[in-house]
């Protein structure tokens, strides 16, 4: 036989098959209603069950969905601090606003992430890969460059992160600003002193 188990306000806590003739004893705080039922958080009021009222599930979003989600977020963050300008110096301080660089990201020129604890710069669209990390592929990414900061030069390794038409460096113990764009040479060659 049916029966349920009501707690001390009579809301059912449990739906059993109850055999009376057993020698069955309800848990402590709870009363047994033989010949009853009734669904789980059902109120008996003495004579009758009123049903419980249905709260509305809220079902979570499927995987895919969160994960579209949080990359438009993350896209529209990323784009907001990339309309940012900030010093080379401060990039320790800031890396932690970016996004940080992932395999499976699909990533355009001009792309923004935090990459151990640098900021890169994507200089050519890509799927990342775990082959393919900012440190070892500079003809993929470019470690940010203030392009107001005057920093000491460093020999680019291609295009990606060449230096443009009047940057400013310095080397050996001298300031130079770049003659042409998506300057390679070292300075002299291609470079004008600041004086």
């Amino acid at each position: 036989m049916r029966a349920v188990l009501l707690d001390s306000d009579g809301v059912v806590q449990n739906v059993i098959e109850y055999d009376p003739n057993g020698d069955y004893e309800p848990p402590e705080g709870l009363v047994l209603q033989a010949n009853a039922d009734a669904p789980i958080g059902s109120r008996w009021d003495g004579s009758v069950f009123t049903p419980p009222v249905q709260e509305p599930k809220i079902m979570p979003p499927a995987d895919e969905t969160l994960n579209a989600m949080m990359f438009v977020a993350r896209s529209r963050v990323a784009e907001q601090i990339q309309a940012t300008t900030f010093k080379a110096a401060d990039a320790p301080k800031v890396v932690a606003l970016f996004p940080q660089w992932a395999v499976g990201l699909a990533v355009k020129v001009g792309d923004i992430y935090a990459y151990n604890n640098k900021i890169v710069q994507c200089v050519q669209a890509h799927t990342t890969q775990a082959d393919w990390t900012p440190d070892v592929t500079p003809a993929l990414w470019t470690i940010y460059r203030d392009p107001a900061a005057i920093s000491e030069w460093v020999q680019p390794t291609g295009s990606q992160d060449a230096y443009a038409l009047g940057a400013k460096v310095t080397h050996n113990g001298k300031t130079w600003s770049s003659n042409v764009n998506a300057n390679v040479w070292e300075p002299p060659t291609q470079w004008t002193e600041v004086v």
